[in-house]
Formats: structure tokens, sequence, C-alpha cells
């Protein structure tokens, strides 16, 4: 019994360790999947989630850390926010930006605008304009950046599909083992129990 009890507590562990994986798994993925085909349009309730896909803002952000934004009006945003923009001018265009305020610039045609920089690089990037900016970083989200630091390089990734593809097969192993011995057991209380019958039976027999 208390092996029974021991087994079905582990297993019980190593389900609810199996299933917070696969759900962090499932999150980076719809990450990258939404960045994708919503080009990074889409957000909810003003909070969108990006990738760092350079190290120009290490050590503070490396590559493959999962980032969370919220959207913030212009005349908030202040020195030392970390931006996400969409460049427009020279290398910059089209490529989505996570770079760090220098200065606040004052309003020009309408709009505010910003001098950004990278942490790790020695020059500032062009001048971001309020229309691009998607977000100002709100958290670094820790546990999926491990997880998509982890699936940055093919070594990595392939490795960690292996381990969740080890810990499948040895929850279908344990599930086909404690369905095994839990029918064992059942066969024995069922035994025990036929057994009580005879000798209740045997009793009253005897009572007569």
């Amino acid at each position: 019994m208390k092996n029974r009890l021991e087994h079905s507590f582990l297993g019980f562990l190593y389900r609810i360790g199996k299933t917070l994986l696969t759900i962090l798994l499932l999150i980076v993925l719809a990450v990258v999947l939404v960045q994708r085909f919503s080009n990074n349009q889409l957000g909810i309730a003003g909070y969108r989630i990006f990738n760092v896909a350079s190290g120009s803002m290490m050590p503070k952000y490396e590559v493959g850390d999962i980032l969370l934004t919220k959207e913030k009006k212009a005349e908030d945003i202040r020195k030392g926010d970390d931006l996400v923009y969409v460049g427009e001018v020279d290398d910059f265009a089209g490529k989505i930006v996570s770079h760090q305020v220098v200065e606040v610039l004052p309003k020009k045609d309408g709009e505010y605008h910003f001098r950004t920089k990278g942490i790790n690089n020695l020059a500032e990037d062009p001048i971001v304009a309020e229309h691009q900016i998607l977000g100002v970083v709100s958290h670094k989200l820790v546990l999926l950046s491990f997880i998509g630091r982890v699936m940055v390089t093919p070594l990595g990734y392939y490795s960690l599909f292996l381990i969740v593809i080890i810990m499948v097969s040895i929850q279908i192993v344990r599930c086909l083992f404690l369905d095994r011995e839990e029918k064992e057991d059942e066969e024995e209380d069922g035994g025990r129990e036929e057994n009580n019958e005879r000798t209740e039976v045997d009793d009253d027999v005897e009572t007569l």
C-alpha cells in the first residue's frame, strides 16, 4: 500500500512538471507564431510580447530573452526607458528594435521624437518618432526567456525537444506500470473479498 501511494505521488509530481514545461514551450511557440503572422501588431490590453534577436542590449537583455511591453503615452516616456519600435530608415528599416531612450526631444510636427541607443552599441539609432513606437519594456519574462535562449541554437532546440520526448516516453511507461500495478492490487483486493465472503458463509453455516 505504501509503495502504491509513493508511486501515485511521484507520478502526480511528474505530471505537474511535464504539464508546466509543455505549457511554457507552447507559450514560446505561440509568441514566435504570433510575431511572425501578425507582424508584431497584435496586442492584448496594450501588452505585447517580443523576443530579443541581437546582443545590442547586453548584458541587460540577451539573445532569446522574452520581453513584455506595454503601450505608453509618448509624453510619459522618459530617459532610460527601453523602447520597442519599428525602424524606418537605413539598416533599421522594417526591423523591430528594443533600445534605450538616451534623450527625449522637443515635440515636432505634432509628434514627440526620441534619441535611442543599444547599451552595447557605440552609435545611436536614427531618431525615433512617436508613431514608430510599439511599447515600452515592462518586464523580462525570466522563465520564458530561459527557454527562449535555449531554443535560439539548433543544439539547444533539439536537446530540449529530445528532453520532452524522453519525458513523454517515461510518462507512458510509468502509466502502463501503474495501470498494471493497480490491476494486480484490484485482483488481490477481489481475492481478499472473496475469501472474506467465504469465511462469512462458513461462519453462518457453523452458527446454524
